[in-house]
């Protein structure tokens, strides 16, 4: 789309120049050197919003999502993630290349969460019979709990709590 638009300019650009030479009316020539300053300024407009703007949107993305990466749960994280990587697309590729390890850097820790929230979901429904193995799963699920955003955290308190009550109790 934008070779297009860039085409369209500088069509219109052209001919524009062209009309401003070819009259010799001065009031048309003072009308057409306005349409021409015009047209600069929207190519540069266009120019910042193509090629500047994407990058400053992404950096502000960026540490919103790293922000918040400590606090919110998954969901909210892939679609902040979506729109991060919305920005990272409408870059250039030298842009690309400068920030694509902040998105991979990212996405591992995102990778990272997800599989300590798997892990934590599946060691509170595994079956446990005896006291030992009760301990045992407490404690591995207590040192996962503490390194989950604290929405996360919210979801699993219940069921962690009820197996802290348990061990109390000596079921």
């Amino acid at each position: 789309m934008v070779p297009i638009l860039f085409f369209f300019l500088v069509l219109i650009f052209g001919i524009t120049t062209s009309f401003y030479f070819l009259v010799g009316d001065e009031l048309l020539q003072t009308t057409f050197l306005i349409i021409l300053v015009v047209e600069v300024l929207l190519g540069i407009a266009g120019m910042y919003l193509e090629f500047i703007a994407p990058v400053q949107k992404f950096k502000k993305k960026w540490k919103v999502i790293n922000l918040k990466i400590m606090e919110e749960s998954l969901e909210v994280l892939k679609d902040l993630y979506l729109g991060l990587f919305n920005c990272y697309l409408r870059m250039s590729e030298g842009q690309k290349e400068k920030f694509y390890h902040l998105l991979l850097n990212l996405r591992e820790r995102m990778e990272e969460q997800m599989q300590l929230e798997k892990k934590v979901e599946t060691l509170l429904h595994q079956p446990r019979l005896s006291l030992a193995s009760r301990k045992k799963t407490f404690d591995e699920v207590y040192e996962h709990f503490h390194r989950l955003p604290r929405a996360v955290q919210q979801k699993y308190y219940g069921p962690l709590l009820q197996l802290k009550q348990e061990l109390e109790k000596g079921k």
